[in-house]
């Protein structure tokens, strides 16, 4: 099931808000309700946290270390190492 975020969170929530589980889910919520629960757990902030890595280092490491900028020649077959 996909992480959606539903509205935008305070900045500096109170502690006990940061450590804590958050109430059981009603049976009748909505779908909303539901993902504003699901992201209120625990586990739902963790799995959410992974969103905000990035993967350019990954790229400038290739550019810088490796020194690989582009292809020399045109055409996939060409572009072996």
């Amino acid at each position: 099931m996909p992480l959606i975020a539903v509205a935008r969170q305070d900045h500096h929530p109170h502690w006990s808000e940061r450590f804590t589980e958050p109430a059981p889910l009603k049976a009748d919520a909505t779908p909303i309700e539901a993902m504003t629960h699901r992201l209120a757990t625990l586990a739902g902030r963790a799995a959410y946290a992974v969103r905000k890595q990035t993967v350019e280092p990954v790229f400038g490491i290739i550019k810088s270390v490796m020194r690989f900028r582009q292809f020399s020649l045109r055409g996939l077959s060409k572009s072996h190492w």
